[in-house]
C-alpha cells in the first residue's frame, strides 16, 4: 500500500457518506478497493437530466486528497464539458482546491452538470459546445433524449451490471 494514511483518510470520506448519503449521488467501492470506485448521479428534478441515472467510473490516485482523481462517464451524456468517450473536462474536478476531497469533487461535478456555462470543453468537443452556445433549446431536447435512450433505470442496471462484472474478472 502506498501510504495507509491516505488510505485510511479515503475510507473515513467513504464512511461519512455512507452515515449522511448525498441526495446527488451515490458511492460505492469495487471490490472493497477504496482506490476504485463507482458512483451514481441521479438526474434531479426539472433538469435536462431528470430521471437519468449516470454511472461513474472513479479511479483515486494513492496520494488522495493530494492528487488528481480521475473520473469517467460510463452512461453516455451530452453535456458541454463531457466528451463522447465520458471524459470531463479537467477543469471541472482538478482545478479546485488541492486538497479536495471526494465528497466535494462529486458535488461540484454535480453542480457542473446543471450549470455548465463557463465549463465548454471546445477542443473536444467542438459540435456539442457549437450547439450549446449557439442554439440552446436545440441542445436542451437533445440532452432530455440523450437521458431518455441511456440513463433510464434499466440501463443503468444493466451497465452497473457489466461494469461490476469486468472490475471482478480484472482484479481475479
Amino acid at each position: 500500500m502506498a501510504n495507509s494514511r491516505y488510505q485510511r483518510l479515503l475510507v473515513k470520506d467513504f464512511h461519512s457518506l455512507l452515515k449522511e448519503p448525498s441526495e446527488f449521488f451515490t458511492l460505492r467501492p469495487i471490490n472493497d478497493n477504496f482506490y476504485h470506485f463507482t458512483a451514481t448521479i441521479h438526474g434531479l428534478e426539472g433538469s435536462l437530466y431528470e430521471g437519468g441515472h449516470f454511472l461513474l467510473d472513479i479511479k483515486v490516485n494513492k496520494d488522495y486528497p493530494f492528487d488528481c482523481v480521475k473520473m469517467t462517464f460510463l452512461t453516455p451524456i451530452l453535456h458541454p464539458g463531457i466528451d463522447s468517450a465520458g471524459n470531463i473536462c479537467p477543469s471541472t474536478i482538478n482545478d479546485g482546491e488541492p486538497c479536495m476531497r471526494l465528497e466535494k469533487k462529486l458535488h461540484l461535478l454535480v453542480s457542473t452538470l446543471y450549470d455548465p456555462k463557463g465549463l465548454l470543453w471546445r477542443e473536444r468537443n467542438a459540435k456539442i459546445v457549437a450547439m450549446f452556445v449557439s442554439d440552446r433549446e436545440r441542445f436542451n431536447q437533445k440532452a432530455r433524449e440523450y437521458t431518455r435512450l441511456h440513463a433510464t433505470q434499466s440501463k443503468h442496471a444493466e451497465l452497473y451490471t457489466k461494469q461490476y462484472a469486468e472490475n471482478s474478472m480484472n482484479s481475479s
